[in-house]
């Protein structure tokens, strides 16, 4: 649903041509490429403590997924915000 929503609002709300209105994907690659460099770092963070002999529980991959669940809804509200600014 979220890459269906940019066309509706910078092509058909503010009347951005089809090559300018795919323009604002670059900031969800950007997104993707950072979240997944974080999720590289913690990877690995969590094999050296497996390495070291420490027991893992799921919940503690809790506080890499509440960022991301915090910043996707704070993305999508800005994405709402800005769509609606004339």
């Amino acid at each position: 649903m979220l890459f269906s929503l940019y066309p509706i609002i910078f092509q058909h709300h503010r009347g951005w041509n089809q090559g300018v209105g795919q323009l604002p994907l670059i900031g969800t690659v950007v997104g993707a490429f950072i979240g997944a460099f974080v999720i590289l770092f913690d990877s690995r963070r969590q094999a050296r403590k497996l390495k070291a002999g420490i027991v893992m529980k799921p919940e503690d991959r809790l506080p890499v997924a509440s960022v991301g669940g915090v910043g996707f809804a704070a993305c999508m509200f800005w994405l709402a915000w800005s769509g609606e600014y004339k």
